[in-house]
């Protein structure tokens, strides 16, 4: 199974009430694309680049709003890594925009989220799994890094070191 059959797996939940009145009210909106949503708002000109270009490029993984609400807790995630030149901040501005947009329309977003023990213990798993045979080398050169980062990174033992294991040691650490 690739990572993003597993990444679809692990969005395809049933919903609840909430989500089906919240996908009723959010009818209008949920066919809006990002790109149109940044572009007719103030934002930040990385945040503009970095959705233009990777919707041309078709790199985009959530064209529309509803796509991108549909994804749930991992929307961030898969943007982060997906789009070139989209990082933290860029995550926030973004999700800030489209919870103003949906209280535009007096819904609540956040209710998208699965919060249960078990969700969240598969969504770690699979979202671990989307980086199998990655090692912390090859991911960071593909990402622009502080020089000293970069430095680190690049030698042992850190550049061998499989992704998935340095993720699951940190979370494991962590997330007690």
């Amino acid at each position: 199974m690739t990572g993003d059959q597993m990444l679809s797996s692990v969005i395809d939940h049933p919903a609840t009430d909430t989500e089906l009145t919240n996908s009723v009210a959010l009818g209008p909106i949920r066919m809006r694309t990002l790109v149109d949503l940044v572009q007719e708002n103030d934002v930040s000109v990385r945040l503009g680049n970095a959705l233009t270009v990777a919707d041309k490029a078709g790199n985009l993984p959530y064209p529309t709003i509803g796509d991108y609400l549909d994804a749930g807790s991992l929307a961030q995630t898969r943007m982060l890594h997906d789009v070139r030149n989209f990082g933290r901040k860029s995550a926030q501005e973004l999700e800030a925009l489209i919870q103003d947009e949906c209280a535009s329309y007096g819904i609540d977003p956040s209710s998208r989220t699965r919060t249960s023990a078990a969700a969240s213990e598969s969504e770690r798993s699979d979202l671990i799994s989307l980086f199998d045979g990655d090692t912390i080398g090859a991911i960071a050169s593909e990402e622009v890094l502080s020089t000293r980062l970069e430095s680190v990174l690049s030698r042992p033992p850190f550049k061998d070191m499989a992704f998935p294991d340095a993720m699951e040691n940190f979370l494991n650490t962590t997330h007690r």
